[in-house]
């Protein structure tokens, strides 16, 4: 838009606020009624899931997509297709049965829980190893402290 060109060099050759300002408005009018922005389409939501892979899909919320919910609850659900399934008498009480997902393109709703890991027991470790390197860099700091004052005071 030729007009729009002009207004824009214009507003910005402007020697004041509200010169530029005046300009400003102009430029904004002929955006409204011009509006070469319309937006025509909206793609739908499309959501790819390797139900080939993985099971345990949950939808967050209940009536919503797998994994893009409220937190990791969607990804703590997931287990490898071929992964050994929990017998039915392990499961928790309302808990679906496991589906065959290969059977089903659609993510099924019940939960699957992962396989128990001993991350527990490295994590506790970590923690104090974490804990002793703490203690000793203060220990440190207060001995080079206590070094520095005795040399002052002498």
């Amino acid at each position: 838009n030729e007009d729009y060109d002009a207004l824009f060099t214009e507003q910005n050759e402007a020697a004041t606020p509200e010169a530029r300002k005046t300009a400003m408005d102009q430029m904004q009018e002929i955006v409204y009624n011009d509006a070469p922005y319309h937006v025509l389409y909206y793609d739908a939501a499309l959501h790819a899931y390797r139900t080939d892979r993985f099971s345990g899909w949950v939808n967050q919320p209940e009536n919503g997509t797998p994994l893009f919910g409220y937190g990791p609850y969607g990804y703590t659900q997931l287990t490898l297709v071929g992964a050994a399934a929990p017998s039915a008498s392990a499961q928790p009480s309302g808990a679906a049965a496991p589906t065959d997902a290969a059977a089903s393109p659609i993510p099924s709703a019940g939960p699957t829980p992962l396989p128990v890991s001993d991350s527990g027991v490295s994590t506790a470790l970590l923690a104090a190893i974490l804990g002793l390197v703490a203690v000793a860099v203060v220990g440190l700091i207060l001995i080079r402290r206590r070094r520095t004052t005795t040399v002052e005071d002498e």
